[in-house]
């Protein structure tokens, strides 16, 4: 009897073709010395006739981008300030590439702390200041950006807003706001 175990990171989308002369078997089955050589199987494979054979199609799985957006306004006598804290968790496969929306008009306002940013851009749209940064380094992991800016504010005017920071793109995104 010929198996055969698949072993393969998370980060790969494996697809099982024809199976010729193979059945998928329960990985338990498998003998233990089998297991030295594919410690984390996924995939058992138990040969019925004498010459199987099998086609695995490997891909690449997109990167899954998560967005965590903690927003804290500051005020004083004279002037509000607003922090964002962006944390973007990249599952699958690197990303180096991250945007968020910021309310309109915070665009030359906004200033980055810097560490491990290659290049940032900012574009106007019909939802707000849309901002693309580009990492140093393609990240799988986390990925955090510190961005302020001061927002317009004159005691006894208009209310303050509470900045929402928006993240096209992600799968998920949740926010939080500090006063």
């Amino acid at each position: 009897v010929q198996d055969c175990l698949v072993e393969w990171q998370e980060s790969l989308d494996v697809r099982v073709g024809a199976l010729e002369g193979y059945a998928i078997a329960p990985v338990t089955e498998i003998g233990p010395s089998a297991r030295e050589w594919a410690s984390s199987p996924r995939l058992a494979l138990r040969a019925t006739v004498p010459a199987p054979s099998c086609e695995i199609s490997v891909a690449g799985r997109e990167p899954d981008i998560r967005a965590t957006v903690v927003s804290a306004v500051s005020l004083g006598e004279d002037r509000a300030a607003a922090r964002g804290f962006i944390t973007y968790e990249v599952r699958f496969a690197p990303a180096n590439t991250f945007r968020f929306i910021l309310p309109k008009g915070t665009g030359g306002a906004v200033r980055f702390d810097e560490g491990g940013i290659r290049e940032r851009t900012m574009r106007e749209t019909g939802q707000g200041d849309e901002w693309t940064v580009v990492s140093q380094d393609a990240i799988l992991g986390a990925f955090t950006l510190n961005i302020d800016w001061i927002m317009p504010f004159k005691p006894g005017g208009a209310p303050v807003r509470a900045p929402e920071i928006r993240i096209p793109g992600a799968s998920s995104q949740r926010g939080f706001v500090l006063l």
